[in-house]
């Protein structure tokens, strides 16, 4: 009896477990089940196909833009209809993503500026040759839309605040050094007393 009691508890703990874990990824509306299956198959390989398609849904584009596989991410990076925002994101990525986002003709002026001042040569050529580059007289090409979608008078933020922050090696040491700094000197201030 008490087994039989512990086998219904032990079920029911799993069955718990079972409804607490996500259910998997969610697909964007209006994929279909055969676009959705290719979107989430196994192999990095076949995700970036679809990446590439150029009749790929921009929802769908999206949500691989997350893709862990770098090749995935750089097939929708060189997408033409991945979204303004998407190609936002993505050119805070590593220089194997950001080189396809400043090569993309799609890519948002301001995201290009940005671009034209990476830390990779490759990056910043592919920014000066991309036709969507603003010239230096053409300075509303660069200003990011405000959400009514004309262009705003104050100077845009980098990136919007739903961008991951990813640092420059610099930027790291800097903040390093600054905060080792600020920790030794507050230490040796406890240390001596204050004096």
């Amino acid at each position: 009896m008490f087994r039989q009691h512990m086998s219904a508890g032990h079920v029911g703990v799993s069955l718990l477990q079972q409804a607490a874990q996500p259910a998997g990824p969610v697909r964007p509306a209006g994929i279909s089940d055969d676009l959705w299956g290719l979107a989430v198959d196994d192999d990095g390989s076949v995700r970036a196909g679809v990446a590439k398609n150029r009749g790929c849904p921009p929802q769908l584009l999206e949500y691989l833009s997350g893709d862990k596989a770098d090749a995935v991410r750089i097939a929708v990076a060189g997408n033409k209809l991945t979204p303004p925002d998407t190609l936002e994101m993505l050119a805070q990525d590593v220089a194997a993503i950001r080189g396809p986002v400043a090569k993309n003709t799609s890519t948002p002026a301001y995201v290009l500026q940005v671009l034209a001042g990476d830390s990779m040569p490759g990056v910043r050529a592919a920014a000066a040759a991309n036709q969507g580059m603003p010239g230096a007289a053409d300075k509303t090409k660069i200003a990011k839309p405000d959400r009514a979608g004309a262009a705003g008078g104050a100077a845009p933020p980098l990136f919007s605040s739903k961008s991951p922050v990813r640092y420059q090696p610099p930027q790291i040491a800097q903040a390093i050094v600054s905060w080792f700094s600020r920790f030794f000197s507050e230490l040796g201030s406890l240390l001596t007393g204050g004096r």
